[in-house]
């Protein structure tokens, strides 16, 4: 598996410490802060594992990618979509 691209800048910045908190009080909103807009009926969960550790885990695969081989549905694996802030998009 290849290495994973480098993280966007809101993690190098001293927002990074505000976003980590939020996240455990309030998961939607602040995916929704990075343009991720999840119907009611997802559950959100929020390992907090230490204070600088935290995951969203959003395990759903994309609609019509049952024929996809691994090598074609890791091609369409984003940063974001790794750390749970966005969902993957499927070519038309």
């Amino acid at each position: 598996m290849p290495p994973l691209p480098q993280l966007p800048l809101v993690f190098l910045t001293d927002r990074f410490s505000d976003l980590c908190s939020r996240a455990v009080k309030e998961p939607r909103k602040v995916l929704q802060e990075f343009g991720l807009e999840l119907d009611e009926s997802k559950e959100v969960r929020v390992w907090d594992s230490s204070a600088q550790i935290r995951w969203f885990v959003l395990p759903e695969r994309p609609a019509q990618t049952e024929g996809m081989s691994e090598a074609e549905l890791a091609a369409l694996v984003t940063p974001e979509a790794m750390m749970g802030v966005a969902q993957v998009k499927v070519p038309a």
